[in-house]
C-alpha cells in the first residue's frame, strides 16, 4: 500500500492452483524492483511462515510481519505458557466501535518469551474486539 494506506502498489494474478506460500518471494522481489529499495515492511498472511521465504527476505535485509499459523509449535507453546503466566501488554491502537454504543476495539501487543524456531522475534497481538467476536461465536 502507498503511504496513505489506501492505494495498492502492486498485485499479481496467479493460476488458481498456485500455492500462496510460493508467491511471497516473487512479490517481495517485484516490490524491491518497483521501489528501487528494500526498506519497506512486507505484511502478509500466515503463508509467509515458510522457512525458505523468511530466510530469503531476512538475508536481503527485508522486514516482514505475518500472522503466525496455529499449526506452528510456537503457538501451542505460548498457549500452554499463558496458563500460568501473564505477559505485560502495551496498548498500541484504539479504534472506535462500529456503533456509538459499542466499546472501542483496543489492540495491545506483548513480546513472546522466546523467538520463533528460526530465531525471529514473535510479538503477540490482542484485539478486544476480536476477543468479543470469538466469545460470541
Amino acid at each position: 500500500m502507498a503511504a496513505d494506506g489506501a492505494v495498492p502498489l502492486a498485485h499479481r494474478v496467479a493460476d488458481g492452483n498456485s500455492a500462496d506460500s510460493t508467491t511471497h518471494i516473487q512479490t517481495w522481489e517485484g516490490l524491491c524492483q518497483l521501489l528501487g529499495r528494500n526498506d519497506f515492511l512486507h505484511v502478509a498472511a500466515s503463508k509467509l511462515a515458510v522457512r525458505t521465504t523468511m530466510y530469503h527476505l531476512d538475508r536481503r535485509d527485508g522486514r516482514f510481519v505475518m500472522v503466525l499459523p496455529r499449526s506452528r509449535m510456537e503457538d501451542q507453546a505460548l498457549r500452554e505458557w499463558l496458563v500460568n503466566h501473564r505477559p505485560e501488554r502495551t496498548a498500541v491502537l484504539w479504534r472506535p466501535g462500529p456503533r456509538q454504543e459499542d466499546p472501542d476495539d483496543v489492540y495491545s501487543v506483548a513480546p513472546a518469551p522466546w523467538p520463533s524456531r528460526e530465531g525471529y522475534r514473535v510479538v503477540w497481538v490482542l484485539s478486544t474486539g476480536k476477543r468479543e467476536r470469538d466469545a460470541e461465536t
